[in-house]
């Protein structure tokens, strides 16, 4: 664990100075959440703006012994900043490794796994995050599970993950497996690309490097759609003299773009979604970003009619952990059913943009900023509380409806001048402009968090939210 001072001022940064971090042993490494601590290898690198494999990755989870498999655990961290000419941008593990509620984004292998490469150890990656990482093979993440040499029968499992950004040169955008069994449940993989023409699988790759070894992608509940790139196909499969079949199977309850495999017919597969209808990668609530479902997604109430959140191997809460609930009725109509993909969504009207269980000067904020917001940006956490799609005064005017979970006491601290807000809204449409200055009187009870600020302008970011300092701290390694 680390001490609570570190973050106690607000998000903080470790930079290492001397070398990536080797586990050798059994241990748990628990973070305060991936929003408030990140362990970054850019300090390693000497071009640390430059791709280019000079650097160091975050993690080397290795014990050098191929007969022994420590046990490491990581929970609530981000990683970021590894640059290696070799696999495995931020982590390389030969153990058995879990990541739970962890975020790994910008990092670079010249070879194999932006963020993560798994040779002959078991990995499990779990309400986790793997976004903008780059590699030749695997942008995101690459498996390779099996060596016969030491008879490991171990698995990669992705369990509530989101996907999405990677990219690769020649093989899986997003995820990669060479050998071995790999299962991917509950995620989404999208927006995850190839860079040259002809390469296999902008969303997962999953293929047969060697005839007498067994490889098989089993995927279940997930959405792999929306990549681009390569051959143009979101999940591609090779197979061997050994092994006529695709060696990715389907478990059924997903939502595919374009594949090879025709292994997608099972109960509850579609197949050919070019657009699944997702909002911006975001702060959707929880320790990490997603991409949320919007209204009309194929993914929402189309999963396992007969899921029962943490029974089986079903989770019982989404990606974002407590309290979101792995199986909601989308519009509460009725009709209680899971969604498909790493998020479970409800689009009953709430003003709560920052997932803070209170609605309030804050939230306004986020619709103000937000305003104008269209398509994919009409978010919840851009201030679209009525999961149309676009953030208007009608979003303002749930806000009204919903607003006062403020204590009485907090709501006197801050007035606002109705003339400045005029001046503020007097670019917007006319409903607004009338919405917001009907709210002078509510404003002047808006958060204390909230602080008024004298422009000379008119500007949307008249208000700002205090935030905590963020802080570097380099460390090194004992030796």
């Amino acid at each position: 664990t680390f001490a609570p001072s570190l973050t106690s001022g607000g998000p903080a940064v470790i930079l290492l100075t001397h070398g990536e971090l080797t586990v050798g042993r059994s241990l748990e490494i628990v973070g305060p959440g991936a929003k408030l601590l990140t362990i970054d290898a850019s300090g390693n690198d000497p071009t640390p703006t430059a791709n280019n494999g000079d650097g160091s990755r975050v993690l080397n989870v290795d014990d050098g012994d191929p007969s022994a498999w420590p046990t490491v655990a990581i929970t609530g961290l981000t990683l970021m900043g590894g640059d290696v000419s070799g696999d495995g941008g931020a982590i390389r593990n030969s153990e058995i490794l879990t990541l739970r509620a962890t975020t790994i984004r910008d990092n670079f292998a010249r070879v194999r796994g932006g963020a993560i490469y798994s040779e002959f150890g078991k990995l499990d990656v779990i309400d986790s995050t793997i976004f903008a990482n780059q590699a030749e093979r695997g942008g995101g993440i690459a498996s390779k599970s099996i060596a016969a040499e030491v008879n490991t029968p171990f698995t990669t499992s992705i369990v509530g993950c989101t996907i999405s950004g990677n990219t690769a040169t020649t093989a899986g955008g997003g995820f990669l497996n060479e050998i071995g069994l790999a299962t991917i449940q509950h995620s989404t993989i999208t927006e995850n690309a190839l860079l040259i023409n002809g390469a296999r699988g902008s969303g997962i790759w999953s293929e047969v490097n060697f005839g007498f070894f067994d490889v098989a992608t089993i995927v279940r509940s997930s959405i792999i759609a929306g990549n681009s790139g390569g051959d143009g196909l979101d999940v591609s499969s090779s197979s061997s003299i050994f092994m006529s079949a695709p060696s990715v199977l389907s478990s059924g309850y997903n939502l595919i773009g374009l594949d090879d495999t025709n292994e997608f017919d099972r109960p509850g597969d579609v197949v050919g979604i070019s657009d699944p209808r997702l909002g911006q990668l975001a702060d959707n609530g929880g320790p990490t970003m997603t991409h949320a479902p919007l209204v009309g997604s194929p993914a929402v109430d189309a999963g396992d009619p007969a899921a029962v959140a943490g029974a089986g191997s079903v989770p019982l809460f989404d990606q974002r952990g407590e309290p979101f609930g792995r199986v909601r009725d989308a519009d509460e109509a009725g009709g209680v059913r899971i969604d498909i993909g790493a998020v479970e969504v409800t689009f009953t009207p709430s003003a709560d943009f920052n997932f803070d269980a209170s609605i309030d000067g804050a939230d306004f904020l986020i619709w103000q900023r937000g305003l104008g917001a269209t398509g994919l940006a009409a978010t919840r956490p851009n201030g679209n509380a009525d999961f149309d799609t676009d953030v208007d005064a009608a979003d303002l005017g749930v806000w009204r409806t919903q607003f006062g979970a403020v204590a009485a006491a907090d709501l006197a601290a801050t007035t606002i001048e109705s003339a400045s807000s005029a001046g503020i809204f007097d670019s917007w449409n006319a409903q607004a402009v009338a919405s917001s200055l009907a709210l002078s009187a509510d404003l002047q009870q808006a958060s204390p968090r909230c602080l008024p600020i004298v422009c000379d302008a008119p500007s949307k970011d008249r208000f700002f939210t205090r935030v905590g300092s963020r802080k570097a701290f380099r460390l090194s390694r004992t030796r």
